[in-house]
């Protein structure tokens, strides 16, 4: 319907949907602004170790490690283990009832010690509803990088609009 009423590049803004991508027809998949692709692209532009958190959905989905190009940045990612992912699923459920995100918060901060990761990758939307806050974090922020060392595909088609969808 979008492409339809003359929309040009179109962004979904969740990752989980992604895994729909391969059955929408060629034509219309073109026109998709892939957060993969950008998580991708931005990795290779900004290597280092990172710490993938995204949906059960998305990681039981493979739609990053059985992406066609994850060959090339595969080394510099790792997942959580599963009583994490666990419990990351049940922080994203409480941020989508829209429940305080203090507890996320704590918890995220809990990450970087146990996984030797100081840079999170944020594959969900309702990650990104956080990354302001953890911004706000000084003693997280290196100069010249991504507040606390997050890599959100979201918020990288904020700063590079312009380029992606031209």
């Amino acid at each position: 319907a979008l492409a339809g009423m003359g929309a040009g590049p179109i962004v979904i803004a969740c990752v989980t949907v992604h895994h729909m991508l391969p059955g929408v027809p060629e034509p219309l998949r073109r026109k998709v602004v892939s957060l993969v692709e950008l998580v991708i692209d931005e990795i290779l532009r900004a290597p280092g170790p990172y710490l993938l958190l995204c949906t059960t959905g998305t990681r039981r989905a493979r739609i990053f490690d059985g992406h066609p190009r994850w060959g090339e940045v595969a080394e510099s990612v790792i997942f959580l283990d599963e009583a994490d992912q666990h419990e990351l699923h049940r922080q994203l459920y409480v941020l989508k009832d829209f429940g305080p995100p203090e507890e996320c918060l704590r918890w995220l901060e809990t990450l970087p010690a146990k996984y030797g990761r100081d840079r999170f990758i944020f594959a969900c939307t309702e990650l990104h509803l956080l990354h302001r806050a953890l911004a706000g974090r000084p003693a997280q922020e290196k100069a010249g990088e991504e507040p606390f060392g997050i890599l959100d595909p979201l918020w990288i088609v904020a700063r590079d609009a312009r380029r992606l969808l031209s």
